[in-house]
């Protein structure tokens, strides 16, 4: 018998952890959340904070700060599946002959150049 799946909304704090870096990049992604909720959530996923503390110091309940812990968690998963894509940018997969790779790829490159000004990793 396997075992069910547990529910991602039922998913404690403590194992609701990120690096800085995942965080930084999340945290951008979420323009609605206040900055003082962001650095509050990263004492806790980054940096081990007491969920309870957190809350009593910034006068708000245990359950606020788990939903909003919640919330960057989701967005630290999404980052990891590879599935959080910046404002402007598009997702793209193609399934095409192999003969027509290569020239798309040339002119991607060239379009990238042109954009950044720097080649684009292969």
């Amino acid at each position: 018998m396997t075992k069910p799946k547990e529910n991602p909304s039922r998913t404690k704090t403590s194992k609701m952890t990120c690096t800085l870096e995942e965080f930084q990049k999340v945290s951008c992604a979420l323009p609605k959340m206040s900055e003082d909720r962001k650095l509050a959530i990263k004492q806790i996923m980054v940096y081990g904070a007491s969920p309870q503390a957190v809350a009593e110091e910034l006068g708000v309940s245990r359950n606020a700060i788990h939903k909003s812990v919640f919330n960057m968690y989701k967005g630290v998963v999404a980052l990891r599946m590879n599935a959080l894509v910046p404002s402007g940018w598009a997702r793209v997969e193609m399934i095409m002959p192999r003969k027509m790779i290569q020239p798309l790829k040339r002119k991607v490159t060239r379009e990238w150049n042109k954009v950044f000004g720097e080649s684009q990793d292969e």
